[in-house]
């Protein structure tokens, strides 16, 4: 980030820092049950709740930009990743973000047509989220919740965007993911209720999400507190790539049956 960059950034605390720290707090959550805690599932339904945050985000924003960044990160996943004896497929969610960006314009726009295509849209995207999710991380499901930002945005934006069809968007993406989280993880009933609630929750705070500054909130937290959520807000994709790569040598190091050097599979194998 170049300090032309940083000088533009707000001082206080902003709904973009106290969102993104959230999601980076659960999302870590689900990597420490991925890499460390396999067998025990609350840590992958906790995991699961921060999920729509990323990709509503990748719809939500005006930036359609691939940057160096992102390229660079996802190399770096992928050579760890087969350096560290894990798989090459699916590709990493930055991959999937790099994706989001290209497609989201013309999709988004398509969506906004109508109830049916919007309908249309969303059915899909849950009736090839397996496959596409061989590919790449999460698959369509991401595209599902990427559609859901571009439709807030366009909301605010002035836009001619029905409350129904917002409304219709949120429930059909949330059913749609929480019934593929499901079949991919098998929850127990009490974890399945925690997603499918927790879910909800974050789908209702993001249908509500808008570009906000809290200065009396950062007024009266301590300096530190503040620093916290800022970083934790705005490196994420530093923080994303950072953790991966030490997740990754301490699962080597931990679980050498599990991850062994050099020794990848094309296709992630549970």
């Amino acid at each position: 980030m170049t300090e032309a960059i940083k000088s533009k950034l707000p001082t206080a605390i902003t709904s973009y820092d106290l969102l993104k720290a959230f999601a980076v707090i659960i999302m870590i959550c689900d990597h420490i049950g991925f890499y460390f805690y396999p067998d025990d599932m609350w840590w992958r339904a906790i995991g699961r709740i921060g999920f729509p945050v990323w990709f509503f985000l990748i719809g939500y924003a005006h930036s359609r930009e691939i940057t160096k960044s992102l390229l660079i990160g996802s190399v770096i996943l992928l050579l760890t990743a087969v350096i560290f004896g894990m798989y090459v497929f699916p590709l990493s969610a930055l991959v999937t973000i790099i994706c989001l960006r290209l497609v989201i314009e013309r999709v988004g726009r398509g969506a906004l047509s109508s109830m049916q295509a919007m309908a249309g849209l969303m059915i899909g995207c849950v009736l090839i989220a397996l496959p596409t999710g061989i590919l790449v991380e999460y698959g369509t499901m991401a595209l599902a919740f990427a559609v859901f930002g571009y439709m807030v945005r366009a909301r605010q934006d002035g836009r001619d965007v029905s409350m129904d069809m917002q409304v219709m968007c949120m429930m059909l993406a949330t059913m749609s993911f929480v019934l593929v989280q499901h079949f991919t993880f098998k929850f127990s009933e009490p974890q399945l209720y925690f997603v499918g609630i927790g879910t909800l929750g974050v789908m209702l705070i993001l249908f509500f999400f808008s570009k906000m500054e809290f200065i009396k909130i950062t007024n009266v937290l301590s300096k530190p507190f503040k620093v916290l959520i800022q970083f934790l807000g705005r490196r994420t994709l530093e923080i994303y790539v950072a953790h991966l790569v030490l997740f990754r040598v301490a699962g080597l190091i931990l679980d050498p049956e599990r991850f062994k050097i050099i020794q990848p599979t094309l296709f992630f194998t549970s």
